[in-house]
């Protein structure tokens, strides 16, 4: 399965690529942190503009002074009975306001972060394909990111960090169901210029971009 996703303006990326092992079968699992910044209101958010120091795993987790920015998993898994199939799960945090713009408020379902989940599944044999949505605000433990230990969450679909390098996926809709266990197997490669990647002539068409291949 290939999934396209086009932004206009991209201002941070974080990539961690697994290796999982399902159904005794060894699979490439990918999942990506990406900042983006809209062109009509990016005062007051961050933009990539260079090369900056990324330590992990607290870059692994949310950012609030970018706009947007997105976690996404995808892979392709073969089944004990041969059947092959593709999925990707991505999470995506929307800023509504600036840090520095928004008036802290007592009520726990307060937030200036909303968060959307896509969930899809390829089922090659069949030659099917389905996909879901869902949005919540970053509240009330609705949905939200954290860095230590790593988790993205959206209602009932999400991923976390088990123990240092392990992490579990969730997603169910319906009778389409996905858990999946991974292995982050090797270390960080910093893409382009020290993890910077230019991606249009503009300052801020760029992102951040760090790869942990199996």
């Amino acid at each position: 399965m290939v999934l396209w996703i086009g932004l206009l303006c991209l201002v941070g990326l974080v990539l961690i690529v697994f290796e999982i092992k399902h159904k005794g079968q060894t699979t490439q699992v990918g999942s990506v942190l990406e900042t983006q910044a809209a062109p009509q209101s990016i005062e007051g958010f961050n933009r990539a503009s260079g090369p900056i120091p990324l330590n992990f795993p607290a870059d692994h987790g949310p950012h609030p002074d970018y706009q947007t920015e997105w976690w996404y998993f995808t892979g392709n898994l073969e089944a004990a009975d041969g059947r092959h199939f593709g999925y990707q799960l991505t999470f995506f945090r929307r800023a509504l306001a600036p840090p520095n713009e928004t008036t802290p408020r007592p009520s726990e379902w307060a937030t200036n972060q909303a968060y959307l989940a896509h969930f899809a599944l390829t089922d090659v044999s069949d030659e099917r394909y389905q996909a879901f949505e869902r949005l919540e605000r970053g509240a009330a433990s609705l949905a939200g990111a954290q860095a230590e230990p790593f988790q993205v969450w959206l209602d009932d679909w999400k991923v976390m960090e088990t123990q240092p390098g392990l992490y579990q996926i969730e997603a169910a809709e319906g009778v389409i169901q996905l858990k999946l266990n991974l292995t982050d197997r090797k270390g960080p490669i910093l893409q382009g210029d020290q993890g910077y990647s230019q991606k249009g002539p503009d300052p801020g068409n760029a992102s951040y971009y760090v790869s942990l291949p199996s």
